[in-house]
């Protein structure tokens, strides 16, 4: 919603909830904004997490139905089928009361619908303008990883795997970008060090697009190795760019990555991730094949393609 709201801004006014960092400064923005607003709101997008921003999501709900306000819960977070399992009565709830439902992921869809409910698929928008083609040479792998360095998402495992490509390219560079949300960043420098990476490893931590688009352009491949995930949308903005995508088939990812079609699919284990990044440089039509597939693919998510399925979706559902 983060990124709907100012697009919806060309056919709606919406108001917004919430910008805080805190789960308290969350909760009273969210209850302030609700009592501002509510009442002259026509319909109420609510975006649904598995985390504890569940329970927000559970509230605004609420608060609608006791208002007698329309709404649309928006189902995000590859985790969100086993929240489903823990919370069936109160999601059940939620999701019965819903005006529509929508996902963004093939994923999320094919799971809520064979539990009994109709859903909407609505990509995440990417603005593919934003992103500029990489023009990186193929001669040895320079790899993009654009994740949070939480447990989740491995970062360790892709490390690991720079040991086994450096022995074949010793020229071989890792970037990784990411939030550091678990405290991980120190055991990935241990690793680093221990490894004897610190040439073939940089850690830049949390840059804004334009900053981390700047090296990302001299990257010939991206990797995700994580356990559980929805739509990735780092995976995306890597199709964008012509990056080649090398990622585990977690959760929604495959519904997005086809191996050998559109991206590489590995294991997530380390000597996987490193065989699958040599031949990836190795194998020139292989190569191609990706970049042309993964190219056409990301178009469907084009920002101008998913504000008119928005668009399309609130007008069936205005009061």
């Amino acid at each position: 919603m983060e990124t709907l709201c100012s697009e919806f801004s060309s056919f709606a006014v919406v108001r917004s909830a919430t910008h805080k960092k805190t789960y308290l400064g969350k909760a009273l923005h969210l209850a302030f904004t609700l009592l501002k607003y509510m009442y002259r709101s026509d319909i109420v997008l609510i975006d649904v997490f598995s985390t504890k921003a569940f329970y927000f999501a559970l509230c605004t709900a609420i608060a609608s139905r006791i208002l007698g306000k329309k709404y649309i819960l928006n189902l995000h977070g590859g985790s969100l089928p086993e929240r489903y399992r823990k919370s069936q009565r109160v999601f059940s709830w939620m999701l019965k009361h819903a005006q529509a439902v929508t996902a963004p992921s093939g994923y999320l869809k094919h799971h809520f619908e064979n539990a009994g409910y109709e859903v909407k698929l609505i990509p995440n928008p990417i603005d593919t303008s934003l992103y500029t083609k990489t023009q990186a040479h193929r001669t040895f792998p320079v790899i993009l990883y654009l994740r949070s360095f939480g447990k989740l998402y491995r970062p360790e495992n892709i490390i690991e795997a720079m040991v086994h490509i450096t022995r074949k390219y010793p020229n071989a560079h890792l970037h990784m970008f990411g939030k550091d949300t678990e405290g991980r960043i120190p055991l990935c420098n241990d690793l680093i060090k221990h490894n004897k990476l610190q040439n073939n490893v940089t850690i830049h931590g949390v840059k804004l697009r334009n900053e981390w688009l700047k090296t990302a352009v001299e990257c010939n491949m991206c990797m995700s190795v994580p356990v559980t995930d929805n739509t990735p949308v780092s995976l995306l903005e890597a199709m964008c760019m012509n990056i080649p995508v090398i990622t585990t088939p977690a959760g929604g990812i495959e519904y997005i990555v086809q191996d050998r079609q559109n991206g590489l699919i590995t294991t997530g284990e380390p000597i996987d991730i490193a065989h699958k990044a040599m031949e990836l440089i190795e194998n020139d039509s292989l190569y191609t094949t990706v970049q042309v597939h993964a190219s056409e693919y990301v178009m469907t998510y084009d920002m101008p393609k998913v504000i008119a399925l928005w668009k399309d979706l609130l007008h069936e559902n205005q009061p």
